[in-house]
């Protein structure tokens, strides 16, 4: 199954027709952007720019990658030669510089085939997820 349609499906799974439980499931997905500002500003705020590590399935398993913990992993990964990992820890890395100096969270989400990395602009997040629920409702 390729990412998106694993992505279609989740998100199938908390949007729907309803407007009720459309308007439930954006009140929970805000909840969840929101405490992942929380958690990311405070370790901004201790440790510097970085990214933060969400796990989904095990909140409490998230963690904070300052800059040279991502330089450390990337030497790491070209070291074992896992060219994959190296190349999407670069791309991380690329985010991080490049929103350095913004408020948005930069959350990097992990599953057992993919790294994501995305930029939380609280601004954007209803237009997003309405269109979520547009995709969803085709």
């Amino acid at each position: 199954m390729t990412r998106e349609n694993k992505l279609l499906a989740f998100a199938k799974k908390f949007f729907g027709k309803s407007e009720v439980k459309n308007r439930i499931s954006k009140a929970t997905m805000k909840m969840i952007f929101g405490d992942m500002k929380t958690l990311y500003d405070e370790f901004r705020k201790y440790k510097g720019p970085g990214a933060l590590v969400y796990n989904f399935g095990l909140p409490d398993n998230s963690y904070y990658m300052e800059v040279d913990d991502i330089k450390n992993d990337i030497a790491q990964a070209e070291e074992s030669m896992d060219a994959g990992i190296a190349d999407a820890l670069k791309r991380v890395m690329k985010v991080v510089e490049k929103h350095e100096h913004d408020e948005h969270p930069i959350i990097v989400t992990v599953d057992e085939n993919f790294l994501s990395c995305m930029v939380l602009d609280f601004n954007q997040i209803d237009e997003q997820l309405e269109a979520i629920i547009e995709l969803v409702n085709q």
